[in-house]
């Protein structure tokens, strides 16, 4: 099952910065279509170019995310810095022996920051070809 594109754009850092670049390439856009035309082939490639970058990093997220479906584990979560709406968090696991220690970011309120509080299972999705990567279960899926 893959996640819904809203929670990938929601919970990955470089979808959700992708999506604000978006919204304001849109504007742009806009801007120039109305305000100055001479400048509309510069926001016409902006606008195409960040699309295209935005699609490539959600249909990636969503396919590792499926490959990965089934083999959930269980690993430590812990907040480790909150600032002006970014969220750092660190991701211990162990899979297939071998431990691994990584740092995510999130764009996140106070609301997704409780709700990574309140986690008693701390699940993760862990692709097997690219143990690496890990995603929290509740966040993406469900």
């Amino acid at each position: 099952m893959k996640p819904k594109i809203r929670k990938v754009l929601r919970y990955d850092y470089l979808s959700s910065m992708m999506f604000i670049l978006f919204i304001f390439s849109t504007i742009i856009f806009a801007a120039a279509i109305f305000i100055e035309p001479a400048i509309l082939t510069v926001a016409i490639i902006l606008e195409v170019g960040i699309t295209l970058l935005m699609f490539l990093r959600v249909r990636h997220v969503r396919k590792s995310i499926a490959e990965a479906r089934e083999n959930i584990i269980t690993g430590d979560i812990k907040i480790m810095h909150s600032q002006r709406g970014n969220l750092r968090y660190n991701v211990k696991y162990t899979y297939q022996g071998k431990d691994y220690n990584k740092n995510y970011y999130l764009l996140a309120g106070p609301f997704l920051r409780g709700k990574i509080d309140e986690m008693t299972e701390d699940n993760l999705i862990v692709n097997p070809n690219h143990p690496e990567r890990a995603y929290i279960k509740d966040l993406y899926i469900g």
